[in-house]
């Protein structure tokens, strides 16, 4: 039997990407308004069939957590090469790293939706007073 002379081909080198920027980690009002994407990823976390591939899904639809978790990977990797794909991140950190890093951001998203609401508040017109019109005699009390 002859050998094929093809050896299986090694998988093409990830691109080398930089780290996410300090922007890219700081909740926005676009965040606090996605807080139904951080209850479906509850929802799937809580799911023991779930995958990391399904986790995956969920996380890329919030950037802001997409990019925490890859900080906290590449400082549990030593950082000194481009990260595998988020599911492989998700995988190595494990559910409970996972869980971490959200409930940091829950936090976050809590801090900064507060904020907003009371800039909302505070920026709206206050109302006019309520002024009465003057008493007539007739009306006031003797006294």
């Amino acid at each position: 039997m002859r050998r094929s002379s093809l050896a299986p081909s090694a998988p093409p080198p990830r691109e080398s990407k930089p780290p996410p920027k300090v922007s890219e980690l700081v909740v926005s009002e676009a965040d606090v308004e996605r807080i139904d994407v951080l209850q479906s990823l509850l929802t799937t976390l809580n799911d023991p069939r779930a995958s990391a591939t399904a986790l995956a899904r969920d996380i890329e639809r919030l950037p802001v957590l997409q990019a925490r978790i890859e900080v906290r990977y590449r400082a549990r990797s030593g950082g000194n090469y481009a990260p595998p794909r988020l599911s492989e991140q998700i995988g190595r950190l494990g559910n409970r790293e996972l869980e971490g890093i959200l409930l940091e951001l829950l936090e976050d998203v809590v801090v900064v939706g507060s904020e907003l609401a009371e800039t909302r508040r505070s920026s709206q017109a206050p109302a006019a007073p309520l002024t009465l019109p003057p008493a007539s005699k007739e009306e006031t009390p003797a006294g």
